[in-house]
């Protein structure tokens, strides 16, 4: 399944099998979002490593941006840790672990 986000330049298509994602200007993501046909579009899939893919779409406003950045609608990544047990004490770690650290139980990680 790739998921199709609407972004105000465009759209993040992302393969939810392998983790692959990819930022498209508006003309792509719109080819992609109407099932169009191209060299463009099988580059795309291509690159999230799909042949056949189903798409799901999240549609969000587009919000006016006058920075010179992309200012997402939510989230690209998800930094989960499923333990805060470790002995290493890495100076710039910026996770609160320790040798006393507890693990994520199985019903919180089914959950995800």
């Amino acid at each position: 399944m790739i998921i199709l986000r609407q972004e105000n330049f465009g759209g993040i298509a992302f393969n939810q099998t392998n983790a692959h994602q990819l930022w498209l200007d508006n003309e792509l993501f719109n080819s992609l979002k109407n099932g169009e046909k191209s060299v463009k579009v099988n580059q795309v899939y291509r690159e999230l490593d799909v042949k056949y893919p189903e798409f799901y779409l999240i549609s969000v406003e587009p919000q006016e941006n006058n920075y010179p950045f992309a200012i997402l609608s939510g989230p690209a990544l998800a930094d989960i840790n499923i333990t805060s047990r470790c002995n290493l004490n890495c100076p710039h770690c910026y996770v609160d672990s320790g040798q006393q650290g507890t693990d994520m139980t199985l019903a919180d990680f089914n959950w995800l």
